[in-house]
């Protein structure tokens, strides 16, 4: 399988990407509300999202309300139930008022309760646990890629 590039910049995410997003915000009503959403990837950033509410300059210029930016390089590493599970945390602190709201863990507690920490309460890959391990190896791989690149 060829490496796809690692972005340096804020890029446009993939098609199969923006596809999972439109389908949580979808089942989630987020768009009914009015609010716009904007995902964007930027592979260099340490966190695998983050969720911000745009200033009211950037929501004059572009229209957008929220901006998700993803490390795209490592969410295309995750199964599909992760990638879902990934963008319903992403997306879980946006109020209807297009507020952005912290987790109150290190997540939100109706994720938990969906997804379970560990694998005690789903089976398979689909915990909370699992997914924040997956993450953790799959940037240990991408630095040991970097590294491998950076020697040659």
């Amino acid at each position: 399988m060829a490496k796809k590039k690692v972005s340096k910049g804020y890029v446009e995410v993939f098609a199969d990407v923006q596809s999972v997003f439109d389908d949580v915000i979808l089942r989630t009503d987020l768009d009914k509300h009015g609010i716009t959403i904007k995902v964007l990837a930027l592979d260099a950033q340490k966190k695998i999202y983050t969720t911000s509410k745009a200033s009211a300059r950037e929501k004059h210029e572009s229209g957008v309300d929220i901006y998700v930016t993803i490390n795209q390089r490592i969410f295309e590493g995750l199964t599909e139930p992760q990638k879902i599970l990934q963008v319903e945390e992403a997306l879980a602190g946006i109020s209807f008022d297009g507020k952005v709201s912290k987790g109150d863990i290190t997540t939100h507690s109706g994720l938990l309760r969906m997804y379970g920490y560990d694998e005690s309460k789903r089976g398979g890959n689909t915990s909370y646990e699992v997914l924040q391990e997956t993450i953790r190896s799959l940037y240990t791989k991408a630095a040991e890629e970097d590294n491998e690149t950076n020697q040659d």
